[in-house]
């Protein structure tokens, strides 16, 4: 998985806390009282901020939402993976009354599919923040569907062409490549279409994220050669309440064992010292808490993941580990 990461500074203004009383007394004897909160709050209205967001994603055709969220309010979910459904968020959001006054907290996942990607994009704004920091973040999470199991490859075919691509400096390096220009026109217009912003773009990270124990054993039911299946979307996350910013959204969004699989191949990779040794390479759990760089993996104890040797290849089949 590929992250690429975009902060845009909105139009805002510094925050003033609220005296407490003796402060007060000062102010009103003519004494300098210094209310600075070292915060900023948007001067962008609900309907502003919103407007900027979707008139981006319509001008670089991602127009497919998952999920949109103000203040925990679900202003709309996608149960049935509708196409083309971002014209209908100011209508849901206008009838929700969320134009009716601030927000404190606005969250949007949409899905994008090009040949041999499939991405989602996490957004989400702050109404305040600290100073100079950005009101909005997005995510631009980026799976290639090159490293699914082709139709009648084999589990030890598939091994050996991951353990392959993980190996190949230059198959990562246009792979991260791909994914950079990917978010490149999602930031530009977002600068654009979002009054007074300013935007800049993190360089693109690999992402690993290990699976869990119980995800690891369910890999001895995986069929392969011509059985293989392909991801299902859950409209209903995987656990209670919708995605958090951060978290790994493909975890939340989408139930795909074979890119559970993709990942636990490459943490072994890492961890057995045969590639991915790289300071753009973040390992994550499934919270999306950071565990380690690819660089640094040397001192990461592997063996206290539980699903490090949970399993293995056993000619064409993979088996619990005893």
């Amino acid at each position: 998985m590929l992250r690429t990461r975009i902060h845009v500074n909105l139009k805002s203004e510094p925050l003033d806390r609220a005296p407490s009383a003796g402060e007060w007394l000062r102010a009103l004897f003519g004494k300098d009282v210094e209310l600075a909160s070292g915060r900023e709050q948007l001067t962008l209205s609900s309907y502003g901020v919103l407007k900027g967001i979707v008139r981006a994603f319509e001008r670089v055709g991602v127009t497919n939402v998952i999920a949109f969220v103000v203040d925990d309010r679900d202003v709309y979910v996608d149960a049935r993976n509708t196409e083309d459904d971002l014209q209908l968020i100011e209508q849901r959001a206008g009838a929700q009354r969320i134009f009716d006054g601030p927000f404190d907290v606005m969250h949007m996942v949409l899905e994008h599919r090009t040949t041999g990607l499939h991405t989602l994009i996490d957004v989400e704004v702050h109404r305040e923040v600290l100073l100079r920091q950005p009101e909005m973040r997005v995510d631009v999470v980026t799976r290639l569907e090159a490293l699914r199991p082709k139709a009648g490859e084999g589990a030890a075919a598939f091994f050996a062409r991951i353990r392959a691509w993980a190996r190949d400096t230059a198959a990562l390096e246009q792979a991260r490549g791909i994914a950079s220009r990917l978010a490149a026109p999602i930031a530009k217009v977002l600068g654009e279409e979002l009054e007074s912003s300013v935007v800049s773009v993190e360089p693109t990270r690999f992402e690993i994220v290990l699976p869990t124990e119980e995800e690891v054993h369910a890999f001895v039911a995986l069929s392969f050669g011509e059985g293989v299946s392909e991801g299902r979307y859950r409209p209903t996350p995987a656990r209670q309440g919708l995605c958090k910013y951060g978290v790994p959204v493909f975890a939340y969004y989408y139930d795909d064992p074979f890119y559970d699989l993709v990942d636990w191949i490459l943490a072994h990779e890492l961890f057995d010292g045969k590639a991915l040794r790289r300071s753009d390479l973040t390992v994550v759990d499934k919270s999306g808490d950071s565990l380690l760089v690819g660089a640094d993996a040397d001192g990461y104890p592997a063996h206290r993941w539980p699903g490090y040797r949970a399993v293995h290849l056993d000619g064409a089949r993979i088996v619990r580990s005893s």
